[in-house]
């Protein structure tokens, strides 16, 4: 196979890909069928990887955390890739080498796939007062404080900043129905804050009405232009200086690129990595992305990371990508309440889209999880 100009003379460092979440396990198993004579290495600092999908399910006692959990080094030993458990503290592109806490990773090409960052410091009070849904050692306080909820007003509210408001906003209708199974709907008031003028923007209007009405029937009170700029002890403080008491409040949070990828010419201005049309780094040519680590507008999701990363496998394995491929479609699958979701398939605003609403959405929720977890995140 004639493999890609950027690793046809490297000599004999491996392939590096760095993460191990969606996008970076997905890299790695294709890269292990598209170029098998290369060394494939994937670098993270965390063992484990969490199905991210499923972390509302576990505030809300549907799941558990070793329910949802892939253990990364065996996982990607039955497919011949080498795995070390190392914190990537930095990187020097100019000499491919990635600097870890367990001393320094050379490569020949580096796939970055390391995902984002919450950038709590953003919004004050979030860390102390608030919730996440998207941090695994965190949503286990989030269902205890919903354990100890006995009513008053819920505030999720969405940030700016934030590219998975439509992997998320779906734990607003099952927190409406989980409250309603415990009596408490009826002494609970839960509001949905967001910046915009409407949920999903990203979408078409057919995709939007559908996800409103949802949330509008679970009695979610939906407040277009309203901004979190703090949190504090039972309110949140608005971008304008009002405040509003709340006494669950759960921030679909800022996010940002990884601290330790962050170079000159290598990423943008929140840290996000810079890349061409073919996911690769224009001044350093040796570096490919894929997933959240990527800069772009719209929306991320997990199918979208994993399309990305097989789509730079094939570029590194010298094969053109489709451009299909490289910039997906989003595609999603919201939870709308009363075992509902709703498939969304859309390019944005006035470019043609796919939605199915109804029981059987739900039920290939809990089925692509469930194939995730048994193949061990090889989709």
């Amino acid at each position: 196979m004639e493999l890609s100009e950027s690793i046809s003379g490297a000599g004999d460092d491996p392939i590096v890909v760095f993460g191990g979440g969606f996008a970076g396990l997905a890299a790695a198993y294709a890269l292990a069928r598209r170029v098998p004579e290369r060394e494939i290495l994937t670098v993270s600092g965390q063992a484990e990887c969490v199905y991210r999908p499923s972390l509302p399910r576990v505030a809300l006692r549907r799941r558990t955390l070793p329910q949802l959990r892939v253990d990364v080094g065996s996982a990607l030993a039955r497919r011949g890739v080498r795995f070390r458990c190392a914190r990537v503290v930095g990187i020097d592109p100019a000499q491919r080498v990635l600097r870890t806490d367990g001393g320094p990773v050379r490569y020949a090409v580096l796939v970055a796939a390391c995902g984002s960052e919450i950038a709590f410091d953003e919004v004050p009070g979030l860390a102390r007062w608030g919730h996440v849904l998207c941090e695994a050692d965190r949503i286990v306080r989030l269902r205890e404080d919903i354990d100890s909820f006995r009513g008053g007003t819920v505030v999720v509210a969405l940030s700016r900043e934030n590219p998975y408001e439509i992997v998320d906003l779906g734990f607003v209708a099952e927190l409406s129905d989980h409250l309603e199974r415990r009596g408490l709907r009826d002494k609970s008031r839960i509001l949905y804050l967001t910046p915009h003028g409407d949920v999903v923007p990203f979408l078409g209007a057919r995709a939007r009405g559908v996800i409103r009405g949802a949330l509008l029937e679970h009695g979610v009170e939906i407040v277009p232009g309203a901004e979190v700029a703090a949190v504090e002890p039972g309110a949140v403080r608005l971008a304008d200086g009002s405040r509003v008491a709340s006494a669950l409040t759960v921030l679909f949070p800022p996010y940002r690129g990884r601290a330790c990828l962050r170079h000159p010419g290598l990423t943008n201005g929140r840290g996000f990595l810079l890349v061409d049309e073919r996911l690769r780094s224009p001044t350093f040519p040796e570096v490919y992305g894929a997933g959240d680590c990527v800069s772009g507008d719209g929306s991320k999701s997990g199918r979208r990371a994993v399309a990305q990363a097989k789509a730079v496998a094939q570029e590194i394995a010298g094969r053109d990508s489709v451009a299909d491929d490289r910039q997906p479609p989003l595609a999603a699958i919201v939870e709308l309440g009363s075992r509902r979701a709703a498939y969304v398939r859309s390019r944005g605003p006035g470019a043609e889209e796919r939605i199915l609403a109804g029981a059987l959405p739900s039920f290939l929720k809990t089925a692509l999880e469930q194939w995730f977890l048994l193949r061990r995140g090889d989709i």
